[in-house]
């Protein structure tokens, strides 16, 4: 029996040794993982910086030149770069709100959130990102799927509303706290277009 116990006890010490010399290794290799990922992030940080900068410029000169398609792209990679990255799921239901927006014609309110009174316009959001208006509006540009939940409708690359969408009722709401234009805007779903 003394043996058994003995035989148990240096197993075990043993086990405890490997155990602890694992740990070891697996703290170097997490230190030098953490050393290569700050080694990229110093090296590529001025490379990310002069990108972006060159960006901006590219993207003001875009929207002074009225080169409202350009500027748009220029501005998603420019919230790319500062936007965490989209989930599966949240990619998913983005996937679906596109596919609601782009369905069909929207009725547009420019002062009335509850949906009341006649629109003062219909607008399609078209596949391509741009928005065509009936009747023809020069301010509503373009637009893009923000979040899961959220669309943004662009006058220029630096002015937009941002709409809450609600998906069950098809309609949404401009939240002047998240936009650069302040002012109360409302869309509902009209239908499926023919």
């Amino acid at each position: 029996m003394r043996f058994f116990a003995f035989a148990y006890v240096v197993v075990s010490l043993m086990s405890v040794s490997d155990l602890a010399a694992e740990s070891a290794f697996e703290r170097d290799l997490k230190l030098l993982k953490e050393q290569r990922e700050k080694a990229i992030a110093a090296a590529t940080d001025p490379v990310e910086r002069q990108y972006k900068a060159g960006l901006e410029q590219l993207l003001k000169k875009a929207t002074a030149g009225n080169d409202l398609d350009t500027a748009v792209k220029i501005k998603e990679i420019l919230d790319a770069m500062t936007s965490p990255p989209v989930s599966s799921s949240e990619a998913a239901q983005m996937t679906s709100l596109r596919r609601l927006l782009t369905s069909g014609p929207w009725n547009w309110w420019n002062t009335n959130r509850d949906f009341t009174g006649a629109p003062n316009c219909q607008v399609k959001f078209l596949r391509n990102g741009k928005c065509e208006t009936i009747p023809k509006l020069t301010w509503v540009n373009t637009w893009e799927v923000a979040s899961p939940t959220q669309l943004k409708v662009f006058m220029t690359p630096e002015r937009y509303w941002i709409f809450d969408i609600d998906f069950a009722k098809q309609e949404g709401t401009s939240n002047p706290e998240l936009g650069t234009i302040k002012d109360s805007k409302g869309i509902k779903f009209v239908g499926v277009a023919k």
